[in-house]
């Protein structure tokens, strides 16, 4: 298991960045105010990659910013841009990201080119046929497709496209907000060929060669729960990754057959902002 510590000093801006979009998308939604900020310290614990045999670690101090604007949102679906909305379908732009690895910290990886920070952006469809009153209960099935970008000394380069559509029910329980979604990812072959990839330079009595192909990645089962008191903000999740008949299980760079990552987060809100974002906007 590899820790912070393994972190090189440039990568750590980075890692704050996706820590901060991951535990962004567990926000509440409620008649609550426009904007909330705050401090936090987040625990998280993933995978290298899906198929790696090696996990991070962290612990780390995390801003705390919440935002339930019109078209521009923070909630438990990530950060959103939204284009268009009604009680049924919605159609929004949403971020996501991937740590950097450091292929001296990975067995697997051993001398070859370092996995840098990734980030991802697209469209999100989100059809909606079940939603109760005031919110309680909904499912969703949700459509999205993002461009990945590998980030190295502020230069973009694409890696390819992913998708992972899912089924997603939400419901609250005393106070709480619980999510649960199950879905699966596809990828191009550029993204599958960024990780699983085995050029011949590369080549080792333990590695061979390996052309990745587009398709299947993996099964994906995740389970959240937030909340949000009047000065302090909880908030948890746990996934799961099946990666049995993936498209490039053969590579010699996929290690497992499942994944698991997982974190939790504690804020302290310091300033809520006085006007109230509208119940739909909450959503």
């Amino acid at each position: 298991m590899t820790g912070i510590s393994s972190f090189r000093a440039k990568r750590r801006l980075p890692v704050l960045i996706v820590l901060t979009l991951s535990f962004s998308s567990l926000s509440t939604a409620e008649e609550l105010p426009l904007y909330e900020l705050g401090i936090g310290a987040g625990s998280y614990h993933s995978p290298h990659y899906l198929g790696a045999d090696q996990d991070f670690s962290l612990l780390l101090p995390v801003p705390y910013f919440v935002y339930r604007g019109k078209y521009v949102r923070t909630d438990r679906s990530g950060i959103k841009t939204i284009l268009f909305d009604n009680d049924r379908l919605d159609l929004s732009i949403s971020l996501g990201g991937g740590l950097p690895v450091d292929s001296e910290d990975n067995r697997a990886r051993e001398g070859m080119p370092d996995l840098d920070l990734l980030l991802e952006a697209g469209p999100v469809v989100r059809y909606t046929p079940y939603r109760r009153e005031q919110g309680s209960r909904s499912l969703s099935l949700e459509l999205p497709l993002r461009a990945t970008f590998s980030v190295d000394n502020f230069s973009l380069r694409h890696q390819g496209w992913i998708s992972n559509p899912a089924l997603v029910y939400r419901q609250k329980w005393r106070g709480w907000k619980l999510t649960t979604s199950l879905g699966a990812e596809f990828s191009d072959r550029s993204n599958h060929g960024y990780f699983y990839d085995v050029d011949t330079p590369y080549i080792t009595e333990q590695r061979s060669y390996f052309k990745a192909g587009a398709g299947y990645t993996a099964s994906r089962l995740s389970f959240s729960m937030t909340r949000s008191f009047k000065n302090w903000y909880l908030g948890g999740f746990i996934r799961y990754y099946d990666l049995s008949g993936a498209e490039n299980a053969d590579s010699p760079l996929v290690k497992e057959e499942a994944n698991f990552s997982a974190g939790v987060m504690l804020a302290r809100k310091f300033y809520r902002s006085k006007k109230r974002a509208t119940a739909r906007n909450a959503d």
